[in-house]
């Protein structure tokens, strides 16, 4: 009786597609009279599922197994085609060594044809005896583990004290719409965290994007202007991170307290006397003193006019921004700024002082917030009159923030 082994893509390519052999018992047969025609075969068999190259063996259709290649043959055709490894609608993938040991390959006599050399006839044995009690599992097994979906972690995970909720699969993984974790190649999710599968991609595959960073802005288009991120108001001001009060409290290096109403104690002085300066929402210096005592700031070592005591009165309403949209939610806003103290003639800086306020103050003049702070600076020896200076360093507001300048002077209170 006539048999026909088909040898599909690669292999046909490389040892021919059809060849016919004469009364074959087994498919094991017939593959083993193909690795003795062709000794490369055998050993492109034994090696080939390190390049994830596998095999689907089958008659009339039918996919064998590797129990199957030692049952009779009958007379149709045997096919063998090379798979990639994961690929679909195959149910019973081998491995090229798993063809070889069903062939009884690995024997003392095969070793030569495998490997090619006379002197490897022991090692041909020696394999043959682990073969015959582990390696058939393990080879076919490989195949198996491949298949197999990868276990789910535990619905809670204790993370250095702290606990944290996981679905299963991998940690952080978003899921298909149906909600399960899918390891499959090919599929339009889109996928992101720890533990994704990264495939190798043969031919075409239709895949979904693989997420590597993402960021989230909170915004809404139908928010109107009267949602708040939290509710504002003179409670939500802040000064170098710290709320103040109606006494003077050390806050991130500097002294300030809030007010209503200023007053000069022992013998102090001021220079606006209900003048104001508003400062603009820019990062230029801002001179404050331009209507000061003949534009300066005139200062003693000590006394009651000492440098050590001076200090200067802010109002501040419209501290407020949003989260992005002129419709969307409000948010807190902030300005950082710098108050730069020169001497007059040479203006060398004498003192430097750096703070940020930060609220949710509304534009009305109900949230309108007046702050006192001190800003002591070095005396210069035989040297009376400073300029102060108010420069802007960083700040997200809306412009209609209203940041002004009411009073400096020595003694404010």
């Amino acid at each position: 009786m006539q048999n026909k082994v088909l040898l599909l893509d690669e292999l046909g390519e490389k040892y021919g597609k059809t060849h016919i052999y004469h009364n074959l018992k087994t498919p094991a047969e017939g593959i083993k009279l193909l690795c003795i025609n062709y000794p490369e075969l055998a050993r492109d068999l034994a090696t080939s599922h390190e390049q994830g190259i596998f095999y689907k063996v089958t008659q009339v259709n039918q996919e064998l197994s590797f129990d199957d290649l030692n049952l009779p043959i009958g007379c149709n055709d045997l096919v063998i085609t090379p798979i990639i490894s994961g690929s679909k609608g195959v149910v019973r993938a081998l491995t090229g060594i798993a063809l070889v040991v069903a062939t009884g390959g690995f024997g003392a006599g095969f070793g030569t044809t495998l490997l090619g050399n006379t002197g490897l006839n022991a090692f041909g044995a020696a394999v043959a005896s682990i073969t015959a009690k582990v390696g058939v599992a393990l080879m076919i097994g490989g195949v198996t583990e491949m298949l197999t979906p990868q276990p789910t972690l535990p619905s809670t995970i204790d993370f250095d004290g702290a606990f944290t909720n996981f679905t299963g699969g991998p940690g952080s993984l978003i899921k298909g719409a149906n909600g399960i974790q899918s390891f499959a190649y090919t599929g339009p999710t889109n996928v992101s965290g720890l533990g994704k599968t990264i495939p190798v991609v043969y031919g075409k595959v239709l895949v979904g994007s693989l997420i590597v960073g993402a960021s989230i802005t909170p915004e809404s288009e139908n928010t109107t202007k009267s949602k708040f991120f939290r509710k504002a108001g003179k409670n939500t001001f802040t000064i170098n991170s710290d709320k103040v009060g109606s006494k003077f409290v050390f806050v991130g290096g500097i002294v300030a307290k809030l007010f209503k109403k200023l007053s000069l104690k022992g013998g102090g002085r001021s220079y606006y006397k209900g003048k104001r300066k508003t400062l603009a929402l820019d990062k230029s210096e801002q001179e404050i003193t331009t209507t000061a005592l003949n534009g300066n700031v005139v200062a003693s070592k000590d006394g009651p006019h000492g440098t050590k005591k001076y200090g200067i009165a802010f109002f501040i309403k419209g501290l407020i921004d949003r989260v992005g949209s002129p419709t969307s939610t409000f948010i807190d806003g902030f300005i950082t700024f710098q108050v730069i103290i020169k001497e007059n003639e040479s203006r060398d800086i004498v003192g430097r002082h750096q703070i940020t306020i930060r609220g949710l103050l509304t534009p009305s003049n109900a949230h309108r917030v007046g702050f006192l702070v001190k800003f002591p600076f070095a005396f210069f020896p035989d040297k009376e009159q400073y300029k102060v200076f108010v420069q802007l360093i960083d700040f997200s507001v809306l412009d209609s923030c209203v940041f002004q300048v009411i009073e400096h002077g020595m003694g404010l209170q």
